[in-house]
């Protein structure tokens, strides 16, 4: 059964999770889902009820670099390039945010 949530019932909103519900087919809908509706509710106004939504999608899907840049610029302008970015850009460690660029040697011919 689908809950219903109204930007008219604030007190009620509670983001989806996969504990709260069965047979949904991954984390990454249920995180874009939770996503989605906190965006919604920001754009109406309703800033404190999207956070608990923000936060749940990138619980949901952490690796998602989108959700995080996204969430964190509506939670705070400038949040996606301050000292949360960069801490987590930090933490990868061996993992890169871009891909490695390859560049070949000036004067070389390309093959």
């Amino acid at each position: 059964m689908a809950r219903r949530v109204t930007a008219a019932s604030p007190k009620n909103h509670t983001p989806w999770s996969s504990s709260w519900t069965t047979g949904c087919p991954s984390n990454h809908a249920l995180a874009t889902a939770n996503f989605r509706l906190g965006e919604h509710l920001f754009e109406k106004g309703l800033r404190d009820n999207a956070l608990k939504y923000f936060v749940e999608a990138r619980r949901l899907r952490p690796e998602s670099w989108s959700i995080k840049r996204q969430t964190w610029e509506l939670e705070q302008a400038g949040k996606a390039s301050g000292p949360e970015f960069f801490a987590e850009v930090m933490a990868l460690v061996d993992d890169h945010y871009y891909a490695p660029l390859e560049m070949k040697e000036p004067g070389r011919a390309h093959p």
